[in-house]
């Protein structure tokens, strides 16, 4: 178990809107500038402004591969979202699996085997770090549910938790900012792990968890029934699950 806090507040998803909005606003009303000009300026302030983005969500990326590729990746995976459309979700969300293939088709990147879990570990840092309030737990509809009705109910993880399977040493990086050994010479292939990442006020907390919790949490996150689950739970995980607060709610 490791808490790991962020060198500095990333950049916020509700941030770069109220920049984005901010930067319409005073292009419309500068009735000084032509309407292309309001186009390129606001295009540019929309790459660099998502380049901070990308730069504040993966600082380790950057580090493992340098600034240069970095940016160079980072303007190709920009160029995909037209400006009339960012859902700042989805935009994140693609990095990981871009950021891979990009370095796969760079001969100075190809070593780099491990690129896509470090981008996936820190993709899945900032939804934590970012997520809505955890709910309670309402035992009351939960203890008034029927046995049948467990075949149409689902529970709902938590929304400050994720989970993750590792097949390099990437919990390694959760304190590497504190190692001195380069970032690529501690990720060494190993024996597959499985890790929960959990918001505690302002700090994020890495788990190492057993396969089975890792497989239980994803038949929870893929929606699977409460009758499915009990099946499925040999060890006994779900009541505790309720109570600490992983599992929060009820799907019907």
């Amino acid at each position: 178990m490791s808490l790991m806090i962020y060198p500095k507040a990333p950049m916020s998803p509700q941030r770069v809107n109220t920049i984005l909005d901010a930067c319409l606003q005073s292009f419309g009303d500068d009735m000084s500038l032509s309407a292309t000009q309001k186009l390129d300026f606001y295009h540019t302030k929309r790459q660099r402004l998502l380049h901070q983005y990308l730069v504040s969500a993966y600082p380790m990326c950057l580090q493992l591969i340098g600034e240069s590729y970095f940016t160079q990746i980072a303007e190709h995976y920009i160029a995909q979202f037209p400006a009339r459309y960012l859902d700042l979700v989805v935009f994140g969300e693609g990095f990981p699996d871009f950021i891979f293939m990009q370095s796969l088709q760079v001969s100075a990147l190809r070593g780099f085997p491990y690129l896509k879990e470090v981008a996936r570990l820190e993709c899945l840092q900032y939804q934590v770090y970012f997520a809505e309030p955890r709910p309670e737990f309402d035992f009351e509809v939960f203890f008034d549910l029927s046995v049948p009705q467990f075949e149409d109910v689902s529970f709902l993880l938590a929304p400050d938790i994720r989970v993750m399977q590792a097949h390099y040493a990437v919990a390694l990086l959760w304190d590497g900012g504190q190692k001195c050994e380069p970032l690529d010479k501690m990720l060494i292939p190993k024996v597959p792990e499985f890790y929960c990442i959990v918001r505690q006020v302002y700090t994020l907390e890495l788990i190492k968890i057993e396969e089975s919790l890792y497989d239980l949490l994803q038949r929870i996150v893929q929606g699977e029934s409460m009758a499915s689950l009990y099946k499925f739970d040999r060890y006994g995980y779900l009541p505790e699950l309720m109570k600490s607060g992983w599992v929060c709610g009820l799907q019907f």
